[in-house]
């Protein structure tokens, strides 16, 4: 099987960012309140709002790749998506820094670079589909 549509593999990379977002990197350390000098780190899986938001944006993108016989509504579905993820970034920022105890700082890694290169992956998709929309708009034109 050849992939011959471009967004396909955009969606694809994207979904496979936000899985490695969801379940491998830490999006913060937080000190150790039992020992001076360890830290503790906080996953996605760990804050319950973000898992569920996070995973139905890694679950639309891979359903998106199948979308592929139905331009239109691949196109409405990734820019769902693309939505979404920008609320889940808003999100994960709210929430981890408001769920912290006071006094308790916060060290953000590097975590938010995945969502980012997920969301400029989805906008790649996106752009990608709307140009084949358009590609194909002119050649109906034409018949």
């Amino acid at each position: 099987m050849v992939i011959q549509r471009i967004q396909s593999l955009f969606l694809l990379v994207a979904c496979v960012l936000m899985v490695l977002f969801i379940l491998v990197v830490p999006v913060a350390y937080t000190p150790d309140a039992t020992a001076a000098s360890s830290v503790t780190s906080v996953y996605v899986t760990d804050v319950t709002e973000l898992l569920v938001i996070n995973a139905i944006v890694a679950a639309l993108l891979f359903v998106c790749i199948f979308l592929f016989k139905n331009l239109k509504m691949q196109i409405k579905a990734t820019l769902l998506t693309i939505m979404l993820l920008v609320v889940s970034m808003a999100t994960g920022a709210f929430i981890l820094s408001a769920k912290m105890p006071e006094g308790t700082e916060v060290a953000w890694t590097g975590s938010a670079i995945i969502t980012v290169l997920a969301l400029v992956f989805a906008l790649a998709a996106w752009s990608r589909m709307r140009r084949d929309h358009r590609t194909l708009r002119s050649l109906d034109r034409l018949r």
